[in-house]
């Protein structure tokens, strides 16, 4: 059965694709000008690498749009389909952002009656959002957490990874993107902590170069959300490069994470 057969036959008044991963990317963001004896040089606990340690190796699809993510509603007989997909990398970053729109979308509908299809991380968040506006709902999906696509992604708060071609890039879908970063940073934050697996760390982009590059993206990323960094000079890290830059990063252990929505789903009545 395809999905429109699917969706007209379902006794449900919407239905809200969800299918997505994640990855990490550059965004520039201010750089510390503290004088090099006002900060300690960086040490780090030496990484045992080595092919031996691999314990396996996976690869996992990033549905993907070189327009962005697909947000937007459309009538079908008398039901309601809200489209929410086509994250690329960003789904883990961006999917609290865009399931509270497409919640905003459905609540405009007078059913409350939801179906949700996909159970990774856009799926599932986009399911709470629901929830918190009143809607029973249940969940169709070819597989669940810990076997999903978004179990398999390296995540964190990376908005603008493998998201949209700037050519393609419109005013609207701008406007859109930011109201859904700002949203889903905003909830990340508030879940940071053990049962959800989210937490602040360091990240290190190593160069030799004095500043860094702009970020392929622009000024697509809103400048609230960049959080500022210390570039260490030659001599004060580690590393064969010139220059380390560390910012703090938020970081999600995909399956603590997963299973924890999965919880929080199913205690509000989800099916």
């Amino acid at each position: 059965m395809n999905r429109r057969a699917l969706i007209k036959s379902a006794s449900a008044a919407l239905l809200a694709f969800g299918f997505d991963g994640c990855a990490t990317s550059r965004i520039a963001r201010k750089i510390s000008t503290f004088p090099a004896d006002a900060r300690s040089p960086l040490k780090l606990s030496l990484v045992e690498a080595s092919w031996d340690r691999v314990i396996r190796t996976t690869v996992g699809l990033r549905p993907h749009r070189d327009s962005g993510f697909v947000l937007r509603a459309e009538k079908l007989d008398e039901k309601l389909l809200v489209h929410n997909y086509g994250h690329g990398g960003s789904g883990m970053s961006l999917s609290w952002g865009t399931g509270y729109m497409a919640a905003e979308t459905a609540a405009q509908h007078d059913q409350r009656l939801a179906a949700v299809i996909g159970c990774g991380v856009t799926g599932l968040t986009t399911a709470r959002q629901l929830q918190r506006r009143g809607f029973d709902v249940t969940i169709y999906a070819m597989s669940v957490p810990p076997d999903t696509t978004s179990n398999m992604s390296l995540a964190g708060f990376t908005p603008t990874s493998g998201l949209i071609e700037n050519t393609r890039r419109t005013p609207e879908w701008t406007e859109q993107f930011r109201r859904a970063a700002q949203i889903a940073y905003r909830q990340l934050q508030l879940l940071a902590g053990p049962y959800y697996g989210v937490s602040w760390i360091y990240s290190l982009n190593l160069t030799d170069e004095p500043e860094e590059g702009p970020p392929e993206t622009g000024d697509l990323l809103p400048a609230e959300l960049r959080t500022g960094g210390v570039r260490f000079e030659p001599g004060e890290h580690p590393f064969p490069t010139k220059y380390a830059f560390r910012r703090p990063f938020i970081r999600i252990e995909p399956s603590i994470y997963l299973d924890a929505l999965v919880r929080d789903f199913l205690s509000f009545g989800g099916r």
